[in-house]
């Protein structure tokens, strides 16, 4: 594992002023991250029509957001561990292009079976991605700006959250849930096709071997970053996979209506992403506890208001301007607790998050099958807490 920072001359570049182009670079690689989570989340806004489709429980539809977590936390690692000294630039690449076949597998799978095996896929793709992508983008610009283009890239995550449910929802009433994963397919080979034109050659600065990891996950402070991010993503999902479910069965509201307030949901994401950055720059730590905090309280009242439509919309709408501020709060406070094995850091918290992804939405599935959706959002605030809860307990250890 290497020792250098995003400070380092080589790893960022020369100290001089950073030119246009390596923006655009750090945009191709952002325009990558906005195709893969909109691809990864693209089922939940069409859950019910693709269980239809494939003639499956809306429960067991839950499987297309859980494989991919579970491909992605083996392959975050792995990725990192077998790309070696491989350019990066190659890396990404091809880790785009898998984007673009699993959404075309996605569209023409005539079974369960062959869509899941094209949501792995993604996943491999997704879990790649991730490890290689944040570390790479303070190498495009200069130190001083390494924190902006890192955000940048990881506002794909907003974006994507955005675009996903209601573009989903939206194409799916129109034309039909096939036509979306297309459309993903095409948005994802113009990723591609931007990374091939826009990204400089990236040598690798180091590597990461299995040793680095397993030094890594004995450092207490990024494990309660881990622990935290298990939580978060476990409660996100385990709710957020079945909010069109509950927007379209509890709340009673048309399709039409479902695509709006997951379109609100999305905004609010984008919002909440740009918003919250100088809160997260001050103290990640505290930013990531009151998110949560927030976040449970919103996702335990939801069941509560079904029959309030007013209520339910400000509901989604707070939890959704939160989630845009919570991944990167997460990311930031990583980076600044690993220190000098920053890349081994992020391997191992994309691998986290995906399980906690996986995980939660497998949960959520049985929840809803057996329990409901009542039980399944008050669950999910529960764990919620707990992932605030978490991050207080090692900050008073700390100071105490």
């Amino acid at each position: 594992m290497t020792n250098r920072t995003v400070n380092d001359p080589e790893v960022v570049g020369p100290p001089s002023h950073t030119r246009p182009n390596k923006w655009l670079a750090v945009t191709a690689v952002a325009a990558c991250s906005f195709s893969l989570v909109l691809s990864e989340f693209l089922p939940i806004g069409l859950l019910t029509d693709i269980a239809d489709g494939l003639d499956v429980s809306a429960g067991t539809a839950g499987l297309l957001v859980v494989m991919p977590g579970l491909a992605a936390t083996v392959a975050a690692p792995a990725a990192t561990v077998l790309a070696g000294r491989i350019n990066r630039r190659i890396v990404l690449v091809t880790l785009a292009g898998l984007l673009v076949v699993s959404n075309v597998l996605a569209a023409l799978s005539p079974n369960l079976s062959m869509m899941l095996a094209a949501r792995i896929l993604l996943g491999i793709g997704s879990g790649g991605f991730w490890a290689f992508g944040t570390s790479v983008a303070p190498r495009l610009v200069e130190g001083v700006h390494a924190t902006r283009a890192t955000a940048t890239v990881t506002s794909g995550i907003a974006l994507g959250t955005v675009a996903s449910l209601p573009l989903g929802a939206f194409i799916g009433n129109v034309a039909g849930w096939r036509y979306a994963f297309s459309f993903g397919a095409a948005l994802s080979l113009l990723a591609v096709v931007a990374q091939l034109v826009l990204l400089p050659s990236l040598p690798s600065t180091g590597r990461t071997t299995t040793r680095t990891l397993i030094a890594f996950m004995r450092m207490r402070e990024p494990r309660t970053v881990l622990i935290a991010t298990l939580l978060t993503f476990l409660a996100q999902f385990g709710a957020y996979t079945y909010l069109e479910p509950y927007l379209r069965d509890r709340a009673d509201f048309s399709p039409s209506s479902v695509t709006l307030v997951l379109l609100a949901f999305g905004l609010a994401g984008l919002a909440g992403n740009f918003a919250f950055i100088r809160i997260i720059d001050a103290s990640p730590r505290y930013a990531v506890i009151g998110f949560l905090t927030l976040t449970a309280a919103a996702i335990a009242l939801l069941p509560r208001v079904a029959g309030h439509a007013l209520a339910a919309i400000v509901l989604v709408t707070l939890w959704g301007s939160i989630w845009g501020g919570l991944p990167i709060g997460l990311q930031i406070f990583m980076m600044r607790t690993a220190g000098a094995a920053a890349e081994g850091g992020q391997a191992m918290l994309v691998a986290t998050l995906q399980i906690g992804l996986a995980a939660g939405s497998a949960l959520g599935g049985v929840a809803v099958d057996r329990a409901g959706l009542g039980v399944t959002f008050t669950a999910a605030a529960a764990v919620a807490l707990a992932g605030a809860a978490t991050v207080v307990l090692r900050s008073y250890r700390q100071h105490h």
